[in-house]
């Protein structure tokens, strides 16, 4: 059986109609005070939750990758250039690296997340990565190095190499 190029073209857009209020619940993850992202809706109620770099970076690849960035005016480029630079050197630790969190880095186990009331068969048990201290950790650089070339890509700007001290 074989589509015709009408056939693919209506699921292709049946597809985006799933998308049709995603920005609108992107806007509502947006933290106007920290001017970071929340993960989710919840975080918002929980305590001791706080917007973090991760979930910001997200949002800006959320935005990135339909090409709704391409749209932006150059008010709206100095508004996120200068709040990323602000939130980023806030993250930026004494080490060198980046945290997602201003009070601590998490300390995350080193085993992919398994939902409650589940079992993994031969799943190890937990080993923690960092003890929560006020330092860098590899996710949280991963995505300051994100954020970096989406930034750079939303400028229309060649990302140069990144200079290292010796």
């Amino acid at each position: 059986m074989s589509l015709s190029q009408n056939e693919v073209q209506q699921l292709l857009t049946d597809m985006d109609g799933l998308f049709a209020e995603l920005a609108a619940w992107q806007a509502g993850q947006y933290d106007p005070p920290s001017e970071g992202f929340y993960y989710a809706k919840s975080s918002r109620c929980s305590s001791g939750r706080k917007p973090d770099i991760e979930s910001t970076g997200q949002a800006l690849n959320m935005l990135e990758r339909p090409g709704l960035l391409e749209s932006m005016t150059e008010e709206e480029l100095q508004f996120i250039l200068q709040t990323t630079l602000h939130n980023m050197s806030r993250l930026l630790r004494s080490d060198g690296g980046f945290s997602r969190e201003l009070a601590h880095s998490p300390s995350a186990p080193n085993v992919a997340q398994v939902k409650e009331g589940e079992h993994y068969q031969g799943m190890p048990r937990p080993v923690y990565l960092s003890e929560g201290k006020i330092e860098g950790d590899m996710n949280a650089a991963t995505q300051a190095l994100l954020i970096r070339s989406l930034c750079y890509e939303l400028a229309g700007v060649e990302e140069p190499l990144l200079k290292q001290e010796p």
